[in-house]
């Protein structure tokens, strides 16, 4: 509600001169009635104005609330074996973030936005070290509570969790590791800061993320694209690779922009592509505000 609105809605509450005086000498008649009448008097003020701030804040809330933004992420062959995924990128103002995040300036190489790696050991514990809200998706909650991490099949780093960055914090890579029966699942989260902007590689920005399926690591691996969109509304497009003759395991890989943040999704199963994209459907349709 606006600042006029809320002033023409005590304004109209407001008695006139004729009525007030009526209730002077109302008030005035006696002790109990007086006392009986304030109080019904500041009641009424209190509650116009209690509904008055709830309409406001919901209005508020309304406006600053809003679903992951999604945007089609694309991927267009560049050349042969190579993909690259385009997704809505948004620039995170650098002060915008934690202070415990700003504080490891300095740290890592310029232009690794892996060299500097700080471990966790819950989600929440990773969103208060970045300042952002990241993700929230009970599919990857339950996998957590699943499986614990030093009982992983693979395991990449030294905890599920971990925050990667550059020296510049021009690049924030968020890692987590999580499964589910036989099938792993692997999210990372790319977030660009607006120093990104100062350099010209679009892939340093964060324009363009690179699939590598040259022929090379083609050799017994079929390949197939599918897009889809879940019906939370995001949309993106699934890679499927199935390792047919390797022993490897079989695995699929998305890519969406959740408010903005690149996000990469990856689930590998050592029975079927089929039971990956399984997985995968979950966790794509597992993402709620």
């Amino acid at each position: 509600m606006k600042p006029h609105e809320l002033n023409r809605m005590f304004h109209a509450l407001t008695p006139t001169p004729e009525r007030e005086k009526a209730l002077l000498e109302e008030l005035l008649q006696n002790d109990t009635r007086r006392e009986t009448a304030v109080k019904n008097w500041k009641r009424m003020a209190v509650c116009v104005a209690a509904a008055a701030l709830l309409t406001a804040c919901t209005v508020g809330a309304a406006a600053v609330t809003s679903f992951f933004n999604t945007k089609k992420t694309e991927i267009t062959e560049q050349s042969v074996g190579f993909f690259s995924v385009s997704a809505e990128i948004a620039y995170v103002p650098l002060d915008s973030l934690s202070d415990e995040i700003k504080a490891q300036e300095g740290q890592g190489l310029e232009d690794n936005p892996f060299s500097n790696k700080t471990y966790f050991d819950s989600w929440e514990r990773v969103e208060e070290f970045v300042g952002l809200d990241l993700m929230n998706n009970p599919v990857l909650d339950a996998a957590a509570e699943e499986i614990p991490y030093s009982a992983l099949d693979t395991q990449f780093f030294d905890s599920r969790y971990v925050v990667m960055h550059d020296s510049n914090l021009r690049a924030i890579n968020v890692h987590g590791g999580y499964q589910t029966g036989d099938v792993g699942i692997r999210v990372d989260y790319d977030i660009f800061t607006d120093r990104s902007l100062e350099v010209e590689d679009e892939r340093v920005r964060g324009t363009y993320l690179w699939y590598d399926h040259s022929e090379e690591k083609r050799n017994g691996v079929e390949i197939e694209e599918e897009t889809y969109t879940a019906p939370n509304g995001l949309e993106t497009v699934i890679v499927k690779e199935n390792h047919t003759n390797d022993g490897r395991k079989s695995d699929c890989t998305a890519t969406v922009s959740l408010n903005g943040i690149r996000a990469t999704i990856v689930t590998c199963s050592p029975n079927s592509v089929e039971e990956a994209r399984k997985i995968m459907i979950k966790v794509l349709n597992g993402f709620t505000p």
